[in-house]
């Protein structure tokens, strides 16, 4: 319970453990202050059993002497507070309007004395309240623990252990109180318990756990590239190039291909005058293809696939290339798609599953998304997006993208490969 403490209290906090030995000596010697000390000592000595006077005055030095812990005086102070009468329990109270140091206090109804105040830290009193929610749990390891938390050099590892740990200890009624997010903004992970203390904060951390990665080898993508560029333009890269030449930004050597209202309606419109504007351009037929098998969202797709194999992706909303920038200057002809993303989604590994595996249709000569073509997803022994470790999440933010470019100096010669990419990887805190 919490109440105001009066101006008229008196708190002895200051006194040393010597000093307070010698209540009774010094108020024989017509000390005041200490006389005070003895008056409120046999005030609260009425409220309890004759038995309990020793522990009580015991308790009540405790509670007040300057070399006593938070946690012996919080200790104290409930231990008074059960050897209390009914009639004196709500003599009891505590004050946590100052977050930083809790007051207690004791109602002793002296005139000169309203209350008799001491304090502790908020870990020992969250530490207590805490305590409450599940049978194992003790306040005093979890008060020690708090205090841990707050030092400079515990990890987030160690904090969300704290913090995972107390969860499992809990009782099903106070599982609701933990919550942990991913902060997609601030590119943070939070994890907070509601410790429903009005107005104590409650306990929560945020840390930066988007770490960025660097793509060190991207040979296998290079190789599938590569089987594209050696393999026959096929149906369904042109099917899929019709779909995306209506909704990308295409630009053929630095001017924007811009389709026509009846082009929109029918893209295969789009797709033959593209054509005709590439070869008056210079491209050849062999390098036309090319365009066609690269500039759509499977040559992402793909980089995705391989690329970034063994990282468990979370795909964006929109993780498409967005813009391909076509170029043929002095005889060499190349290929430049960026893929832009949107802010975070929440796909689950079985949904990013089901949206790779209804873009098969599309898939590439040798590609991986071509051998994934007949295979069985709902097999345990499947190898594919369902498999890739856990605990490592490439997330997509707003600032998320990457380039790649195919520089093919003849029709003859295989593509030189550029690659950029600005990637986060989570780590989770556990």
């Amino acid at each position: 319970m919490s109440g105001a403490i009066s101006q008229h209290s008196f708190s002895i906090a200051n006194l040393s453990r010597q000093e307070l030995a010698s209540v009774r000596a010094a108020a024989d010697n017509g000390n005041s202050k200490m006389g005070l000390f003895e008056r409120i000592c046999d005030c609260i000595s009425d409220w309890v059993f004759n038995t309990d006077r020793a522990e009580c005055k015991q308790c009540l030095l405790t509670f007040s002497h300057q070399d006593s812990t938070h946690v012996e005086r919080l200790e104290a102070f409930r231990r008074l507070e059960s050897l209390a009468g009914s009639g004196y329990k709500d003599r009891f109270s505590v004050d946590f309007s100052n977050a930083e140091f809790i007051k207690l206090s004791i109602d002793v109804g002296l005139p000169e004395c309203e209350h008799f105040c001491s304090g502790t830290s908020k870990n020992c009193f969250v530490g207590e309240h805490l305590s409450k929610w599940g049978p194992s749990l003790d306040w005093k390891t979890l008060a020690s623990q708090l205090d841990s938390l707050d030092a400079p050099e515990t990890t987030i590892e160690e904090k969300y252990a704290f913090f995972d740990n107390l969860r499992s200890a809990v009782d099903d009624d106070y599982l609701e109180a933990f919550k942990e997010e991913f902060v997609f903004e601030g590119k943070k992970y939070v994890f907070s318990i509601d410790i429903e203390l009005e107005p104590l904060n409650d306990f929560i951390y945020y840390e930066d756990t988007y770490k960025r990665i660097d793509i060190k080898s991207c040979e296998n993508f290079e190789n599938g590239i590569l089987s594209i560029a050696e393999s026959p333009l096929l149906p369904g890269s042109q099917k899929q190039f019709e779909k995306d030449i209506n909704r990308d930004l295409f630009t053929i050597n630095g001017v924007e291909f811009k389709p026509s209202k009846s082009e929109l309606e029918d893209p295969s419109k789009s797709v033959a005058r593209i054509s005709k504007e590439l070869a008056a351009e210079g491209l050849t037929e062999t390098e036309i293809a090319m365009v066609k098998k690269f500039c759509h969202q499977t040559t992402s797709r793909e980089f995705k696939r391989l690329a970034l194999d063994g990282y468990d992706i979370q795909f964006p909303q929109s993780g498409r290339p967005t813009e391909y920038i076509i170029t043929k200057v002095n005889g060499v002809f190349s290929i430049e798609l960026t893929a832009s993303h949107a802010p975070l989604m929440t796909k689950t590994l079985d949904e990013a599953s089901d949206m790779v595996g209804a873009y098969r249709e599309f898939a590439p000569l040798n590609s991986i998304a071509e051998k994934e073509k007949k295979a069985n997803t709902e097999d345990p022994s499947y190898k594919g997006w369902k498999n890739i470790e856990s605990d490592r999440k490439i997330t997509w933010s707003e600032d998320t993208q990457y380039k790649i470019r195919l520089e093919f100096l003849n029709p003859e010669s295989r593509p030189k490969i550029e690659i950029e990419a600005n990637f986060l990887q989570f780590a989770h805190p556990r």
